[in-house]
Order: structure tokens, then C-alpha cells, then sequence
């Protein structure tokens, strides 16, 4: 028989960046001058100049593989700090095509990234894959555990979730929202109505 055409993948893209540790180290430094709402790519320091610069090369290079053609790109951020006894519901990003998130500071045990499979309640033993209890509740997942330096870009479509931080630390990644083309217009508008 031959392969098998594989339908309705979801691409996941996950790497860590060269020289992550000086760059975790002086983004670090630059926590408190972060005001939640604003646009974390806003702030003027090299240190995130040279994240955004990483960061969209390796969008631009994720554009090449889906075969989208030369477009027009914007990237906002903002720091996501996930405190002890705390996570994040599952959600998904509906205005974006892309989505990056990476990690500054991850302590042991402070909650893995759980990617949700967008094909809804169903029943498919995919051995990358993961459901709650034995595949029997038909919600299957993927877990990663982010690693500091890790850069992880996925659809805005997709639904993911983070676990449970139950270390005694905070965890800090900068959650990367990608306009493209005709969201970027979108994008102004919803800026300048945030800060009405």
C-alpha cells in the first residue's frame, strides 16, 4: 500500500536560540520596565531588538515552508508571567495566523505548554499525541515542557493551554502575536481601542 496523504496537520514549529542565555539574562534586567498592555517589542533596548530580529527570521522562514509568498508582517508582545499556583485556560489566538510565545525563565516543574488538538473530541491512537486516561476520553494533546531559550510558533487556531506552575518560582516567556497582510490593520485598531 502506499503513504497515506496526511489531512488536517497542524504545524509546530519549536527551537531554541543561539546565545539564549546572555539574551534570557539581560531581558531579565528588563522586567520592570515592562507596563502590562503595551506592546513589549516597544521598548527600547537591544536586548529585545535582538529577540524581535530572532524571532522573525525564523517566522519569515516558517512562511517559506506553508508556501504564503512575500508578506507583510508586524509582531506584538507582551510578558506572560505564570506565578506559583497558577496556569493558563485554554484559548487560542482567532486574529492571528501565527502565534510565538518564548521562554525567559522556566523553572522545574512550572507548567508545560499543552497544545490541544483542534480536530475536537475524537477517537485516534496518534502516537505523538496524548489523551487524559488511556485515550479514552477522546480529547487527545501534545505536551511540551519549554526549556529556557525556547522559541515555540504555532496557528492562531490552535487551542493550547498551560499546566499548573507548581514550582515555588515564576515563569516568564513573552507571548509573540503575528499580524500578517490584512490583520495588520486590524491589529491598529485594536492597539489604539486597548488604550482608550
Amino acid at each position: 500500500m502506499t503513504s497515506p496523504l496526511i489531512m488536517f496537520a497542524t504545524p509546530i514549529w519549536h527551537e531554541k536560540l543561539d546565545d539564549y542565555e546572555m539574551l534570557n539574562y539581560q531581558l531579565e534586567t528588563l522586567i520592570p520596565l515592562y507596563n502590562t498592555g503595551d506592546n513589549y517589542f516597544d521598548i527600547d533596548d537591544d536586548a529585545i531588538r535582538q529577540l524581535k530580529s530572532k524571532v522573525t527570521e525564523k517566522v519569515k522562514s516558517a512562511i517559506s515552508w506553508l508556501e504564503w509568498g512575500s508578506v507583510n508582517m508586524e509582531i506584538r508582545g507582551r510578558q506572560n508571567p505564570i506565578f506559583p499556583g497558577k496556569g493558563d485556560t485554554p484559548h487560542h489566538h482567532p486574529t492571528n495566523k501565527l502565534v510565538a510565545v518564548y521562554y525567559s525563565i522556566v523553572p522545574k516543574d512550572s507548567g508545560d505548554l499543552v497544545m490541544h488538538d483542534p480536530r475536537g473530541s475524537i477517537i485516534w491512537q496518534d502516537p505523538q499525541a496524548r489523551t487524559d486516561v488511556n485515550w479514552c476520553s477522546s480529547r487527545p494533546y501534545h505536551k511540551i515542557t519549554p526549556r529556557p531559550g525556547d522559541l515555540i510558533l504555532f496557528p492562531g487556531y490552535l487551542v493550547h493551554s498551560v499546566e499548573t506552575n507548581i514550582s515555588n518560582e515564576m515563569r516568564l516567556s513573552i507571548v509573540i502575536d503575528i499580524y500578517l497582510d490584512d490583520e495588520l490593520s486590524q491589529s491598529v485598531v485594536r492597539h489604539y481601542s486597548d488604550n482608550d
